[in-house]
This record gives C-alpha cells, structure tokens and sequence, in this order.
C-alpha cells in the first residue's frame, strides 16, 4: 500500500512536517511545506534524541517541549514517525501531559512561525497515519487517556462531591428536583405547551447547581445546558435533528453574548417555548394522515434539509438515497399526503420567510441561494403560497436587530 499522500496530506494540513527516520540511517523521509526549509523542521540533536528514544509503537506519543511546542511521535516497522513541530492551542500549560521535556537550548529559539493546530485536528491526523500501519485502530479516547493524567480529576470530583453533599444536607441546600426536569423535557417533546406553562408556574423548591465560582458564568452554564437538553427532548418529539442543533448553536452564542444577566430567564423560557411550540406544530401536522414516518422519509427530508441551498430534484435525492426516484415519490407522497417537489418548494418558502423577516439579503440574492432560476421566478412562487409579495412580506414582518 502507497501511503505517501497520506503523508503528504498531513504535512499540508498541519502545515508542519511529517518526518520518518530510518532505524539505523537516520532522516530518511520528510513531508513539508516546500517554502520552509530542512534545518527549521529538522530537531536539534538533544531534541532528536529524545524523540526517537522515547517513541513506541503502541501509541502516538505528544510530547510537549518546554511546555508550548508539540511533536507527535511513534515507531512503525521501517523505523520512527515524527510530526511537528506545532504549538497545541487552548493547552498553554500541560501539567497534564505525561510527556514533557524542558530544553533550555532551545528556550530563547525565535518561535512566531510554528503553526497552531487544535488538538482534536493534531490527534486525528496522527491517528490516521497511525492506524495505517496497525491491525486494529487505536482510538481517539484510547490516545487522550495513554498521553494525558486524568485519574487525578476523578479522585478530585469525588472528594468534592463528597464535601458538598456532607455541606449541603448540613446546610439543607439541594439542587433542583429531578423529577422536575423530567417532566419539563417529556412537555417540549411532547409538544405539550399547556403543560410547560403550569411547570414555569410551579415553585422551585432547589437551587441551581454551580458549575463555576463566577455567578455570571454560572448562570450562562446551567442556560446552556437547559437549551440544549430541551433541544435533544425536542429532537426525540420530532424535529430535525440537524435544524435543532443549528437553532441551539444560535440560542448559546445569544446567551455567551448577552450583557444583561435580567433577561436571561426569559431567554431560556423562550427557547422552551419556541421547541415546545415547533414540536406541537409537527405533531398536529402529521395527526392529520395518523402515520408513523418511515425512515426513508426521515432520512429524505434530511437531505432536503441540507440541501435547500441547491435546486434539488427528486431524482438527486433518490440518487442520494440509493432507491428508485418512483418508490421514493409514491411512498413520500402516501407518508406525507403532498408531492416530495411540493415538500421542497415548501420548505424553501419557509426559509425565504426567515431570510426576509431576519437579514437584510436582497430578493435575488435569497433567489440564488435557495436555487430559483430567477427572482421573478421566486417572487411567483412565493406569491402563489403566501398571498403576500416579497416585499410586502418583508415590510410586514422584518425584525430590526436590537443589542442587550
């Protein structure tokens, strides 16, 4: 097997270089970036030496030197694998690395050109170079657990849950109900608006956990967790998995920006609601043919979903799906009561809306983007549906962007 574009391809997306070192000969491969030169990715000798002496073949080894500069390193049949140098982001200090040299040779060395890369990136490269050269993949949880000291952080959690439980019953403080939680997540899948309602009225015998010391932070914690834990409720009552995630991306990035901490429970209550209300919406619409989805359907709409930017046809998506573009039509159109084009055109129009009502896109710039071979042609069909013009709608219901 030629793996050498593998090779390639690692040192072009790390933007460092990929070295193999013979077992006796010394350098014998190098995969770099060709404006850079050999001596800047070539380690020092004591440097160098401690690489090839400390990999193995079990694992890829990150080893950090002086703290900030990475190479990853392991043994293969033909001798010794070396990719780097890199810094790590986000990982200034890796007191938890279990390898870690100190150079002082090498500590006033001029380092602005070594590329960053994040560390999930760094470990699935060198995994897949890895993993060429084993019978059995190692995987990405098996490397973090050989390369980085997490004991220490269970035996930590432990010996403060301990102290806190012991503090809290002395102290009669307790976090909120579970049993609470359950039955908010069981009304947004459900779709039970009546009942979110009632939940929000009850009163709160518990309090909050604290997942940070600053309160701040702490709140904006314990709100994301709730979105995204009503989000997955409403992802199990219905909704595209993929739009949800989206929609949770945003209400997060809402509650990391939000500067007025007052409104912050109202922004919870509104992505509550605003799941619990899509998810009834779903299941009033699908009431009316009383048919489960089949999972081709699912999976169909996915695709529609995914794809909306692009002028999709049915014979594309049952292409995509690997079924006769019939089969899927019939059974779509049984399942859902409407055309699968109609389903498209649909869908589309709803982004349209959302395009008018939350961007300041232009009529052919939304045409282009949702794959209409006009804005005439757009402005047609979204007539025909709405009753309103594009423009007429866009008056009607734009929200001007406010700033808390």
């Amino acid at each position: 097997m030629n793996i050498t574009p593998i090779y390639e391809y690692i040192a072009n997306q790390l933007n460092t270089a990929v070295s193999l070192y013979a077992k006796e000969s010394g350098l014998f491969k190098q995969f770099r970036q060709d404006d850079n030169s050999i001596d800047f990715f070539t380690p020092q000798p004591l440097l160098l030496h401690y690489l090839l002496e400390k990999a193995v073949a079990d694992y890829p080894i990150f080893s950090f030197i002086n703290e900030h500069i990475c190479y990853i390193h392991f043994v293969i049949s033909d001798g010794t694998v070396i990719i780097g140098p890199f810094h790590m982001l986000f990982s200034e200090n890796n007191a938890h690395a279990r390898h870690i040299l100190t150079l002082e040779e090498i500590a006033a060395q001029s380092l602005p050109s070594i590329p960053s890369v994040y560390p999930p990136h760094a470990l699935r490269y060198a995994l897949l170079l890895f993993n060429c050269y084993q019978s059995q993949n190692l995987t990405e949880s098996e490397c973090y657990q050989k390369n980085f000291q997490t004991e220490y952080i269970r035996v930590k959690a432990n010996t403060q849950t301990t102290a806190d439980i012991f503090s809290n019953r002395e102290n009669q403080k307790m976090h909120n109900p579970y049993t609470q939680e359950l039955r908010l997540l069981k009304s947004i899948e459900d779709g039970d608006i009546e009942m979110l309602q009632k939940i929000w009225s009850e009163p709160v015998p518990g309090n909050l956990g604290t997942t940070a010391r600053d309160p701040v932070r702490n709140g904006k914690n314990m709100a994301i967790y709730n979105v995204t834990a009503c989000g997955r409720a409403a992802i199990r009552g219905g909704l595209s998995a993929e739009y949800v995630f989206s929609l949770t991306d945003s209400y997060t990035q809402q509650i990391e920006e939000l500067k007025n901490m007052l409104v912050l429970q109202s922004l919870v209550e509104d992505a509550e609601m605003n799941f619990a209300q899509m998810v009834a919406e779903l299941k009033r619409n699908r009431s009316k043919t009383m048919i489960t989805e089949h999972p081709l359907i699912h999976r169909c709409k996915d695709y529609v979903f995914q794809h909306l930017h692009s002028p999709l046809t049915v014979q594309e998506i049952a292409e995509a799906l690997r079924v006769h573009p019939n089969y899927l039509s019939s059974l779509f159109h049984s399942q859902e009561g409407e055309s699968l084009y109609q389903y498209i055109l649909l869908k589309k129009i709803d982004l349209t809306k959302n395009l008018l009502t939350y961007s300041d896109y232009s009529y052919l710039d939304i045409a282009n983007y949702l794959g209409f071979t006009s804005q005439s042609h757009l402005g047609t069909r979204f007539k025909a549906i709405t009753g309103m013009t594009l423009k007429k709608y866009r008056d009607t219901y734009k929200k001007e962007e406010f700033f808390n």
